[in-house]
């Protein structure tokens, strides 16, 4: 009898803490909007603040040569403390970019699917 109870109570316990646990984060979290920025570009903002650029339409850096023009990737990508962790057509390297997905078909057993 006296394991029942104490079973009882941890169930109880655990009945009042777990909302308690699962919302604390929720309301803590900033929500996230994408704002419409122009020339083919989408940004992720967290609270206000940038999180990553999303580039769908096809971009091109001043001095790049045409070949190099592309989309589909994100760019920039910036840590919690608003820096930018990539880079994108770098003079030594014009075919890098953010971060991309670097497939351009991807098939499974019941779908192809074409990217870009």
């Amino acid at each position: 009898m006296h394991r029942m109870i104490r079973s009882a109570y941890r169930v109880g316990k655990l009945t009042h803490t777990l909302p308690v646990l699962v919302v604390l984060p929720l309301m803590a979290q900033a929500p996230f909007a994408w704002k419409y920025i122009g020339d083919g570009r989408m940004e992720l903002r967290e609270g206000g603040k940038a999180a990553l650029v999303y580039n769908y339409g096809p971009q091109l850096k001043a001095g790049a040569p045409e070949d190099r023009r592309r989309c589909c990737y994100i760019f920039p990508l910036y840590t919690p403390g608003g820096v930018s962790m990539l880079d994108d057509f770098p003079a030594d390297h014009w075919h890098h970019r953010g971060l991309f997905w670097a497939w351009p078909v991807v098939e499974t057993k019941e779908k192809s699917t074409t990217f870009g």
